[in-house]
C-alpha cells in the first residue's frame, strides 16, 4: 500500500530514433543518458523508431537498456544503416516519416498518453505542434542550429523557412523552451520576446562514472579521436587534412580514431590517410570511452554546435581537444 501511494511521474520522449539502436550522435546520447539515469519515481516512454526490426509498430512493448526498464512505442521501422547520413529530399528523411508515423498510429499515441499523467521531453521542434494538440505538457529542447550560409547536408539548409515556423510554434505552445548553450538562449530571447519569460539554458552534461579521467598514454605516436555523425557542417575535409598536416610533422604513429557509423570514403581526402584511420564503428558509451582513454587527443572542426558530447566526453577522460 505504502509503494502504490507513492508518486509516480511518466516522462515521454518523441523522437526519431531507437535508443537500442547503433545510431551515434549527441541527441542520441542525450536520451539514451535520460533513461540511464531516470529516478526511481520516474517511468519513461519512448515513442521512437523501430531501427532493429523486432518491435510490432503501434504497439507498446518493455524495454531494458543500461539496467532500467521503459515502454517504448516505435511508429516506423527505419534501419540505422539508412540514417547514418542525412536525407537529401523529404521523402526519405526519416523525420518526415516519423511524423507520417505518428499521424498513423495517432489514436494509439493519444490512448498511451492519456493513460496516466504524462509530459513531454522534445528534443526537436518538428513535433511541438502535434503534442500540443494532444493535450500534453511539454519542455521544448534546441540542441543546436545551423547557420543558413554555411555548408549542411541536413535538410534544414533548403528548408530553413520550415524550421523557423516550427520554432515559432514550439515557442508559443511549450511550457519551458530550453537551449543547450546561452548563446542560443539570447538568440531566441530576443527573436521572442513575449515568450522571454520561459526560455533557459540547460547545458548538456557529461557521464563522468563512464568518462572518468583516465591516465595518459606514455607509448610513442600521437593519436587522435572523434566520435560522432561526419556531417558536412562538421568539415570533416578539414579533420582529414589535419591529421595529414600531422603526419607530416610529426611523422609515423599519427593516428586517427574514429567511433561512428559515418562512411569517410565519400570525402576525397580521407585517401591521404586512409592508411592512419582506425574505424571503430558503432560503441556504446563505454566502448567510447575505452578509445577515448587509448588516445592523446581529441579532434572537432565544425563550423557550428550546441553543445558537443564529443568535446565533453574527450575532456571528461583528461584529454585536451583541437576545435
Amino acid at each position: 500500500m505504502k509503494q502504490a501511494r507513492q508518486m509516480q511521474h511518466r516522462l515521454c520522449v518523441i523522437h526519431s530514433f531507437d535508443p537500442c539502436g547503433a545510431k551515434v550522435g549527441g541527441l542520441e546520447t542525450f536520451i539514451r543518458d535520460m533513461i540511464a539515469f531516470l529516478p526511481d519515481d520516474f517511468t519513461f516512454l519512448m515513442i521512437g523508431v523501430d531501427a532493429v526490426g523486432d518491435k510490432t509498430l503501434g504497439e507498446v512493448s518493455r524495454v531494458e537498456f543500461r539496467g532500467k526498464s521503459f515502454d517504448f512505442l516505435p511508429v516506423l521501422r527505419f534501419p540505422d544503416d539508412k540514417a547514418r547520413e542525412a536525407a537529401t529530399s523529404i521523402k526519405d528523411s526519416i523525420n518526415f516519416q516519423f511524423m507520417q508515423g505518428l499521424l498513423k498510429y495517432l489514436p494509439k499515441v493519444r490512448r498511451v498518453l492519456k493513460e496516466r499523467p504524462t509530459s513531454a521531453d522534445l528534443q526537436r521542434v518538428e513535433f511541438a505542434t502535434l503534442v500540443r494538440m494532444l493535450g500534453i505538457p511539454f519542455v521544448q529542447m534546441l540542441h543546436g542550429e545551423g547557420a543558413p550560409k554555411r555548408q549542411m547536408d541536413s535538410l534544414l539548409k533548403s528548408y530553413r523557412y520550415v524550421h523557423n515556423l516550427n520554432e515559432w510554434m514550439a515557442v508559443q505552445a511549450c511550457d519551458k523552451f530550453l537551449c543547450v548553450n546561452p548563446i542560443i538562449t539570447e538568440r531566441i530571447r530576443a527573436t521572442y520576446p513575449g515568450q522571454a519569460h520561459k526560455i533557459g539554458t540547460l547545458s548538456t552534461w557529461v557521464d563522468t562514472r563512464t568518462f572518468a579521467m583516465q591516465p595518459f598514454p606514455k607509448d610513442d605516436g600521437f593519436r587522435v579521436a572523434f566520435a560522432g555523425r561526419l556531417d558536412l557542417f562538421k568539415v570533416p575535409s578539414l579533420m582529414f587534412k589535419t591529421i595529414a598536416k600531422l603526419a607530416e610533422k610529426l611523422g609515423p604513429g599519427v593516428e586517427l580514431h574514429y567511433v561512428g557509423t559515418s562512411d569517410p570514403e565519400r570525402f576525397p581526402e580521407f585517401a591521404a590517410i586512409r592508411d592512419k584511420a582506425k574505424l571503430h564503428g558503432f560503441k556504446d558509451a563505454k566502448g567510447v570511452a575505452e578509445v577515448l582513454g587509448h588516445v592523446h587527443a581529441g579532434i572537432l572542426t565544425s563550423e557550428f554546435e550546441g553543445m558537443p558530447f564529443s568535446v565533453l566526453e574527450t575532456l571528461g577522460v583528461g584529454r585536451p581537444v583541437c576545435a
